[in-house]
């Protein structure tokens, strides 16, 4: 990932704000967390009280399962439209990682979940982000937190985009998403998110991105992680990481 070649005219204020970003280790009051950065003693995996049968990463003594966080360069880009993945549908956001970055990713999850390796459907510094099996209809298992207000009856019908945006204010912090939601994706390439608070609030403070991901974008993922044996390596801990939103920083020129 080469930031200089996205951005060659950063100034001080923004190097320093992406530096902050990249070197993020975790929050408390926020449950973020950067999984490349954290001691792995700090981490445990829990089921949460939602009625999830997998376990998810949580920081210890907390009981909402960690906001993770990721900087990729995207490879590819279906989060607004599902791709077919050995005849599922799911919508999925897929990039590389910075090398040192990804093998201290694996080696945290390794560690938490006390497995000599893991199983990711990425491989070679690429991850992929994806959507959560299953229909928006099972709610229990896919939400934390309150939801908000829903539009009242007779008020002015809000454009595509707006409705969009107040999608995403008015609903709960999720564990991730279905192939038939909106994934929140949002353009930082303009504004800040203010950290460590505001890494829960991006869908509320930051405008929708217009159009797909172009290729080698730096976006900054937030997702849930858990682990699963799966039907098909049921002697391998296979890793899931369900995209909650992901926030645009930088693209390439045309």
């Amino acid at each position: 990932m080469y930031v200089s070649e996205l951005l060659p005219n950063l100034t001080k204020t923004s190097k320093k704000y992406l530096l902050d970003l990249f070197t993020f280790v975790s929050d408390t009051g926020t449950s973020t967390v950067n999984l490349s950065r954290i001691e792995p003693c700090d981490l445990i995996a829990k089921k949460p009280d939602t009625g999830s049968i997998y376990p998810l990463i949580t920081l210890r003594n907390q009981k909402t399962p960690a906001l993770c966080l990721s900087l990729i360069c995207v490879d590819e880009d279906y989060t607004r439209h599902a791709k077919d993945i050995n005849g599922s549908s799911y919508k999925i956001l897929t990039g590389v990682i910075q090398t040192i970055e990804y093998e201290r990713l694996v080696a945290t999850l390794c560690l938490v979940y006390k497995v000599p390796g893991i199983k990711t459907l990425m491989s070679n510094n690429r991850w992929s982000f994806s959507s959560r099996p299953g229909s928006s209809n099972n709610r229990a298992q896919n939400s934390y937190g309150r939801a908000g207000p829903s539009r009242p009856m007779g008020t002015k019908k809000l454009s595509p985009a707006n409705a969009q945006q107040a999608q995403f204010k008015n609903s709960k912090w999720k564990l991730g998403y279905t192939c038939d939601e909106t994934i929140p994706i949002l353009d930082g390439r303009s504004l800040q998110i203010e950290l460590p608070k505001g890494l829960r609030k991006v869908a509320e403070t930051l405008p929708v991105f217009p159009g797909d991901i172009p290729t080698g974008s730096l976006t900054l993922v937030g997702y849930t992680t858990l682990g699963y044996n799966s039907q098909k390596s049921p002697d391998e801990l296979t890793i899931g990481t369900n995209i909650c939103w992901a926030v645009v920083l930088a693209t390439p020129k045309a």
